[in-house]
């Protein structure tokens, strides 16, 4: 009896992760794509109960090219989360996936879509480990992760070495028991980190463990898939042939830059600088943000941008004249009839009216978010200036519709051997290009701070760790 139930569980098993039927078909069918994810920085969450992160946004891009819609299936771990995947609940698996041998063995993963690195993360302030062997206290992974095979690995030559894993949080509820000083290490991707840092600027890499590691998409294997021919997976060779197109046509770029480009070139200081200021300046003029934004544009991208403007002073002056919290010109004041450019609502109204109106004179055609940053470089060095880089971008064979493709040539306004040849002439267009950075960094780390909410953990032993299984 006993042989019975062992050979009829392990047929259940089988059937459980295998499929004979073309996945791709069924989703045709149905004309949705069953996204398996969970919630982290990085892949997926909501802002303003908008559904958004880099892995989001290129599933549903790429979906809309084939005609079919997206059903999003959160799980609460990443183990869970291929037991979905494996159960049929889901077509594909995005969530800052890395391949293992081990998972291998039941799922196939794409192409990568993006390279990162595996890093020790530590406090500022603590001693830093630069190798696994200087480790002196605890170090915890979320369970079913990629990081596990890792540290195996490296437990191989330095046994050691000791981790926990919790099945309970993730990147975000690790970083932040880092930064509460509640545990001592965590690994995490550098993506996850890089965005994570906005807010929490006290994090730091001790090291990397791999150059790089590739993130991708898994999808179940069918009877007739395999590693070593992918393609007979109809699924996992369109997802390919997708990543392919976007990266060539530079659409896959565009999108990485839009969800990480702002978090580049990390500076301490001047976050942790903002982050004071939210608390002990924002709120004197958190309220006109709002009312001046009504619904037509995010009001912390106008503080953001009125950070990068004034610090928030609503005194403040440039050598060039321009004054105020928004730093507007005489003329455009006057335009705009603000009749104090020292009053911080009535220059927090008109720095709002001026920025929607400059929007409203770039092209139909250009979407979003790069119509809002054309619009805020405008603001900085001219409309005219902004039409005379979009022209550049396309004389040398650029898409002047794309904010990354002009962003990139922005510095050559500097140049005489280009703006000569220019209506408006020269312009600090470098200055331009780090304005926009700056505001989107600023708008990232307002977005986090209102909307994200953690659930802290103060001390290991509310800590859920799990052994997974593989």
């Amino acid at each position: 009896m006993k042989k019975i139930l062992a050979l009829l569980t392990a047929c259940l098993l089988v059937s459980c992760y295998t499929h004979n039927e073309n996945p791709l078909e069924q989703i045709r069918a149905r004309g949705i794509i069953r996204v398996a994810t969970v919630v982290d920085i990085a892949t997926y969450q909501t802002d303003q109960s908008q559904p958004s992160g880099a892995e989001y946004d290129l599933i549903t891009q790429l979906a809309a090219k084939q005609g079919l819609g997206i059903e999003v299936i959160r799980y609460p771990n990443i183990n869970s989360l291929y037991e979905g995947l494996a159960r049929g609940q889901a077509d594909i698996a995005a969530a800052n996936l890395s391949p293992s041998k081990q998972r291998k063995k039941r799922f196939l993963f794409s192409d990568p879509f993006m390279q990162v690195k595996r890093q020790l993360v530590f406090r500022r302030g603590e001693n830093r480990p630069r190798r696994a062997e200087e480790l002196s206290g605890s170090l915890v992974v979320s369970a079913g992760t990629a990081h596990h095979h890792r540290l195996q690995k490296i437990q191989a030559d330095w046994p050691q070495l000791k981790w926990r894993e919790s099945k309970s949080l993730n990147a975000i509820d690790l970083l932040e028991l880092i930064n509460d000083n509640a545990i001592d290490y965590a690994l995490v991707y550098s993506n996850q980190l890089d965005l994570m840092r906005l807010t929490t600027p006290e994090l730091m890499v001790g090291f990397s463990m791999d150059k790089q590691v590739n993130l991708s998409w898994a999808v179940l294997k069918t009877e007739t898939s395999s590693d070593q021919n992918p393609d007979s997976n109809d699924l996992l060779k369109l997802i390919n042939a997708s990543l392919v197109s976007m990266r060539q046509s530079g659409e896959l770029e565009v999108l990485l830059e839009r969800h990480y480009g702002h978090a580049r070139n990390f500076d301490y200081v001047d976050n942790r600088t903002f982050i004071r200021h939210t608390a002990n300046r924002l709120p004197k003029f958190r309220q006109w943000f709002i009312e001046a934004a009504a619904d037509q544009v995010d009001w912390r991208l106008t503080a953001a941008q009125g950070y990068q403007e004034s610090h928030w002073r609503p005194r403040a002056k440039s050598p060039t004249g321009v004054r105020g919290l928004m730093m507007l010109t005489l003329p455009t004041a006057k335009q705009l009839g603000v009749k104090s450019r020292l009053d911080p609502k009535q220059s927090i109204f008109g720095g709002t009216r001026y920025l929607l109106q400059l929007k409203d004179r770039i092209p139909d055609r250009i979407s979003e978010p790069d119509r809002t940053w054309m619009a805020l470089a405008a603001y900085n060095i001219g409309f005219g200036h902004l039409e005379d880089v979009r022209i550049l971008t396309q004389r040398q064979g650029g898409n002047p519709d794309s904010w990354a493709e002009i962003s990139q040539r922005l510095p050559l306004l500097r140049e005489k051997r280009y703006y000569r040849k220019l209506k408006y002439g020269f312009a600090r267009g470098d200055e331009a290009a780090t304005y926009v950075k700056r505001i989107r960094r600023y708008f990232e780390i307002l977005k986090q701070l209102e909307d994200r909410e953690f659930e802290v953990v103060k001390t290991d032993t509310e800590i859920d760790f799990e052994t997974p299984k593989f």
